[in-house]
């Protein structure tokens, strides 16, 4: 059984046995001991539950143990052991899963982030438990109103600093929003949005009827960069290698990028016509990005394409993103998109969904906890990949 297992039946039982005390003050330093590095927050990819199930963990136990499985093993075990100071044994057996679950709930990377959250929650529950005798129900002691009440006595009766208050405060409208007690927006998932906007389908068409105007090579090279970074995702590295025999024709259209570890990523229906004419033309074996003679750059796709007119140049990136976003548009498997684009992290994936318009904050928040090993097992997951992923309009008939 796993240590994250283990966790979640410990603070599910209305007993903890914890014998150590890990929250003592750290060692002074002295002439002899190098100062320590100061320690900073460093809050990881929580829950984001809807209104109304934070007091019914079954309904979530699953997600929340994905979200202990991503954290540092010794911070979960941290975690675990953890006995506040002075706090009597019998009090803090009885709020010890309560305020537990709630501190995992928010997946602190570090002791320092722990002891600070723990401290906040360990501070409001015993006020509203113990002094007040109010049950211990997040949906009551998480709300404004009685976070309001605690900060408000504590000011009053000088229990606690104004800033500590202050810093306690800002931890429990963290739990509080990942429990989805009180919903706050400065709390959601941060992600970078991807810098590139995609194309619109007018952009498209124009760079298409440009592409008609070039000589035979140039309309060959436009086409590719289009069919490939608009229609496959592919980046500019991966455009300049594909060869007419990496376009694969079962069930769907695919194109097969990065030999010898290869994957294979979707082409969507419109551009597959396009895309198998280019086939055509290459011939068996040839690239379907045409090179200059004695060409061997990587970088040679890009710069062709900064040598065309500015006012309708192709940006290979720009096309790569409408890629992208009309994936995630289409409302496949995610973690199969991730592997489709050949993307390693999860939250660079999350960067183009605000590119769809408003942003579905569960998906958001799943989509960051995906890795390459993820993708990559949903990947494999679709017999061989060769299965059409390219939307509910791909695979019409659109089958060779």
């Amino acid at each position: 059984m796993t240590t994250s297992a283990l966790s979640l039946r410990r603070f599910a039982a209305s007993n903890v046995d914890v014998t150590k005390n890990l929250t003592a003050a750290p060692e002074r330093a002295t002439a002899s001991t190098p100062a320590r590095r100061r320690a900073t927050l460093d809050y990881g990819v929580g829950l984001t539950l809807p209104p109304g199930q934070a007091d019914s963990r079954d309904i979530y136990e699953g997600d929340l143990q994905q979200v202990i499985d991503a954290m540092p093993l010794q911070v979960v075990r941290y975690i675990d052991a953890y006995t506040p100071r002075r706090t009597s044994p019998s009090v803090w057996a009885s709020l010890a899963a309560f305020v537990k679950l709630a501190v995992f709930s928010v997946a602190p990377q570090n002791k320092h982030t722990v002891d600070q959250a723990m401290s906040a929650m360990v501070h409001l529950a015993i006020w509203g438990c113990v002094e007040k005798g109010l049950p211990p129900k997040y949906r009551l002691l998480l709300s404004s109103e009685v976070i309001g009440r605690w900060q408000s006595e504590m000011l009053a009766s000088e229990s606690l600093a104004e800033g500590t208050v202050r810093n306690y405060r800002g931890h429990l409208a963290r739990i509080a929003h990942a429990l989805g007690v009180e919903i706050d927006g400065r709390f959601d998932t941060i992600t970078r949005t991807a810098r590139s906007r995609p194309y619109s389908a007018t952009e498209l068409e124009k760079l298409l009827l440009w592409a008609r105007t070039l000589t035979s090579d140039g309309r060959r090279r436009a086409l590719a960069v289009l069919c490939l970074s608009a229609g496959a995702g592919l980046t500019p590295l991966e455009v300049f290698d594909v060869r007419a025999g990496d376009v694969v024709t079962a069930g769907g259209m695919w194109v097969r990028v990065g030999e010898p570890d290869a994957r294979l990523t979707p082409v969507l229906e419109t551009w597959r016509p396009r895309l198998r004419q280019l086939v055509e033309e290459a011939g068996p074996n040839g690239f379907l990005f045409p090179r200059y003679e004695d060409a061997n750059s990587s970088d040679l796709v890009t710069a062709w394409a900064g040598r065309q007119p500015s006012k309708i140049r192709p940006h290979p990136t720009r096309l790569r993103t409408t890629w992208i976003v009309e994936m995630l548009r289409l409302g496949g498997n995610d973690a199969q998109t991730l592997a489709y684009a050949g993307i390693e992290r999860g939250e660079t994936l999350a960067g183009y969904l605000p590119l769809l318009g408003e942003v579905d904050r569960i998906r958001r928040t799943a989509m960051v906890r995906l890795s390459a090993e993820t993708g990559n097992a949903a990947h494999r997951a679709v017999g061989g990949h060769l299965r059409d992923h390219s939307g509910e309009s791909a695979g019409a008939g659109e089958n060779s």
